[in-house]
């Protein structure tokens, strides 16, 4: 309550709409100030939440038949709940712990099942050890001498590696799932041959240089046109990509559009549906993979 809603919470509120992620929000601090100001900052919430394309209601939640209605709403991603609790008086704590309690767990029923997809964020030379990668698994499973796919380099092209060894906060195990953040040893490739941004995953993958999205514009002080170029983020990959064309022709705040957009140094392996960021200055958006070109 005493900092308000402020310009990095307004972008974050936005992004992880766009995003669809389940949000509730918490007000804190509510004995400090009168109910104008609270009233002022859950106002503020609202309007982010009007924001065409992102499209949310906000629920006010003040006793425990709202909490239930809290619950069933947070499931069709549309609705945002919001908790104002003091520390000091205690008041709201009740509502949002029970909240809290009542929140579904995600299903576990296809978390291995997928073919595991595992994205880099940092590549070393161990000695004694050999190649390591650090990487996040987004999807799937990823077992100990497993063999995988990695890449694209610079041509696009991917090599086949095995894990002889993984390992989650520093203890060996035997295999790593969906959610985590491991280290594997892998055998096949050099350190000089990997960067950030490459993937290791199952099959024959094919990778993307242009590609059609779906964008919403978050913030620009002015207005996109064709040749833009932004830096495009999804998952550990950070690449510059031109917008060869936006089917609106120009893009200012608050715009949704269609676009066809190009990396500029590299291909890359995205899916389709996959969500990313992108930001110059101080531009910000959001969009999905629609297909590949």
């Amino acid at each position: 309550a005493d900092d308000g809603l402020s310009i990095m919470g307004k972008e974050h509120l936005a992004i992880a709409s766009v995003l669809k992620f389940p949000i509730f929000v918490l007000i804190t601090k509510i004995d400090k100030y009168p109910e104008e100001k609270i009233k002022s900052i859950i106002t503020d919430i609202k309007n982010i939440l009007k924001i065409p394309g992102i499209n949310r209601l906000a629920l006010e939640v003040e006793d425990e038949d709202d909490v239930i209605n809290a619950i069933l709403a947070i499931k069709s991603k549309r609705v945002v709940p919001i908790f104002k609790v003091s520390n000091v008086t205690g008041k709201g704590l009740d509502l949002l712990i029970k909240f809290l309690h009542l929140l579904p767990p995600e299903s576990e029923a296809s978390r291995d099942i997928e073919p595991p997809l595992v994205y880099i964020d940092e590549v070393y030379n161990v000695t004694g050890v050999g190649t390591v990668v650090l990487g996040s698994v987004v999807r799937g499973k990823v077992n100990i001498n497993e063999s995988l796919m990695i890449g694209p380099n610079k041509a696009g092209e991917f090599k086949e590696v095995r894990v002889k060894s993984i390992q989650v906060n520093r203890i060996f195990v035997d295999s790593v799932s969906r959610g985590n953040i491991a280290t594997f040893a892998i055998q096949g490739i050099d350190k000089e041959s990997l960067r950030k941004g490459m993937v290791m995953l199952k099959g024959s993958p094919k990778v993307i240089r242009r590609f059609k999205a779906k964008i919403f514009i978050l913030h620009h002080p002015t207005t996109i046109r064709e040749g833009y170029v932004a830096t495009l983020h999804s998952y550990t990959i950070r690449q510059a990509a031109r917008f060869e064309k936006i089917q609106n022709k120009v893009l200012r705040t608050g715009d949704t559009s269609e676009v066809i957009l190009s990396f500029l140094y590299r291909p890359e392996y995205l899916e389709r549906g996959q969500i990313f960021v992108f930001r110059e200055g101080r531009t910000r958006g959001v969009g999905m993979v629609l297909e590949p070109l």
